[in-house]
């Protein structure tokens, strides 16, 4: 049984490790993937070290575990919302300076938030990143 559990967190930890998401980030936003709510694509030269996301009264934060950056040009991060209505997105460097934030109305529909150069940032309901 313990043989067990060792592959299955270490099975775990190597997925994470290989989705460029960090374990802990992959368990407390379900790291992307199909059923994102909210994914933040990164078209900026900065690189995106943290994320939080403002429902309600309920913040969510991800960041990498090393500050050796969450995101950087060309990469995209999935986080899932806690239900429809009004949030603030706020995305931070590795100094937790803020790059950009956004204010969503999320109401159902997958949202691809894109960071650009220069602090400006877009949502679209598709993913224009090619």
């Amino acid at each position: 049984m313990r043989k067990q559990i060792m592959t299955a967190l270490l099975t775990l930890s190597l997925v994470g490790t290989l989705s460029s998401c960090s374990l802990v980030g992959f368990w407390l936003s379900g790291c992307g993937g199909e059923k994102a709510d909210l994914v933040v694509v990164n078209e900026s030269s900065a690189v995106i070290d943290g994320i939080s996301v403002t429902e309600s009264s309920q913040t969510q934060s991800v960041s990498s575990e090393d500050g050796s950056g969450l995101l950087e040009c060309g990469e995209s991060y999935g986080l899932e919302l806690a239900g429809t209505g009004e949030c603030v997105v706020v995305l931070f460097d590795c100094w937790q300076r803020e790059l950009a934030r956004s204010y969503l109305e999320f109401q159902g529909e997958r949202l691809f938030l894109t960071l650009k150069d220069w602090g400006t940032m877009t949502c679209t309901t598709e993913n224009t990143m090619k």
